[in-house]
């Protein structure tokens, strides 16, 4: 099991509406040190004001959205196309570099700075109402850079990439490189409160902390804020493992829709009923059936309990989406239905 803080959601029980609105009802379960727990499953279409938070134990303290940034190397390997891409991948490495004026620069390959400025290729997916899997993006940068740090006998020489007229290598260097991949997913963050317990315990350390800075000098008193945050972090890795389960309920709108046909069929003749006192005349008998059609564009469904309601919700802020589907127009939406909220004044004849 994870102990990132990462929940595990399933779908417990979805309601679908005549019109497409559906209510949805997941149930979350992760494990965490530190009151944190995530997920990437961001609901998109959801309406305003109708997202609930509900923890089986323990006190929510709040649930935001965000974007979470990460950048990696890929797996694939693509020849170096200039001096930079072949120092960085040779850190470590021996080399010789020719400057101007005929200046020449010998040493170990100590650091290659990367900014990676040059964007190479960008590729977003379409973003289907929904879908919370196509909720990222992936950008694919090559290695780009404008300093690399060579070091000798003499110290660290910082040369700029442009100046280099000629890298000499030794035999069999590395003249591959891997790309770095940008990923951006967007993510749900619950907050706990802690136990009370580790509340004591963290408060008796940090005066502790307190009493030792006073009586340090100002570098002292600089390098212990650097030991106890790096003390915090060990502590947090040392903390107790602790298991939330938590349901996450909210509005969508049309993420789900049922589509009704009906069917009609006449009873054989054999099957006919008289209903009139004299039993002269018969009563016609009809077969009425129904079939739904569901269109699903994005929620799992997987052991999910699905319910059809012939009714449809009504909601003052339907057509605005929520903050917590992070959609890029939804500034612009809440500035235009409720400007008294977003700070943005009306004029005396404009209605709301």
């Amino acid at each position: 099991m994870s102990t990132s803080g990462e929940l595990k959601l399933t779908t417990e029980k979805v309601l679908v509406f005549k019109n497409g609105d559906c209510l949805i009802i997941k149930k979350g379960v992760g494990t965490s040190r530190n009151n944190t727990y995530w997920t990437e499953d961001v609901p998109q279409n959801t309406i305003l004001g109708s997202v609930w938070v509900d923890p089986k134990d323990g006190k929510l303290i709040s649930f935001d959205a965000g974007v979470q940034t990460t950048k990696e190397k890929s797996k694939e390997r693509v020849l170096c196309t200039d001096f930079f891409q072949l120092l960085d991948s040779n850190k470590g490495s021996k080399c010789t570099v020719l400057l101007p004026k005929d200046k020449v620069i010998s040493g170990t390959i100590r650091e290659a700075l990367v900014n990676n400025i040059d964007e190479e290729k960008t590729d977003k997916p379409v973003q289907t109402s929904g879908l919370p899997d196509l909720s990222r993006s992936y950008r694919s940068e090559a290695i780009k850079g404008n300093l690399f740090v060579i070091s000798n006998d003499q110290g660290d020489h910082i040369v700029r990439i442009d100046q280099v007229q000629q890298l000499i290598l030794p035999q069999n260097s590395k003249l591959y490189t891997k790309k770095i991949i940008t990923k951006t997913t967007k993510r749900l963050t619950f907050r706990f409160e802690p136990k009370e317990e580790d509340k004591q315990e963290k408060d008796q350390k940090n005066n502790e902390n307190s009493e030792k800075d006073q009586k340090k000098t100002t570098t002292d008193s600089e390098l212990s804020i650097d030991e106890k945050e790096k003390s915090d972090k060990q502590d947090e890795k040392k903390g107790e493992l602790i298991t939330r389960e938590l349901i996450i309920v909210y509005f969508v709108v049309g993420v789900i829709r049922w589509i009704p046909t009906y069917r009609i069929q006449v009873a054989p003749k054999s099957e006919q009923m008289e209903i009139t006192e004299d039993k002269k005349t018969p009563k016609q008998i009809l077969d009425l059936s129904c079939q739904a059609e569901i269109i699903n564009a994005g929620e799992s469904l997987v052991d999910a309990y699905l319910e059809l309601v012939v009714g449809v919700p009504s909601f003052k802020f339907r057509d605005t989406i929520s903050p917590f589907s992070l959609e890029p127009t939804i500034k612009n939406l809440l500035n235009e239905k409720i400007p008294q909220i977003m700070g943005v004044s009306r004029a005396p004849n404009q209605q709301i």
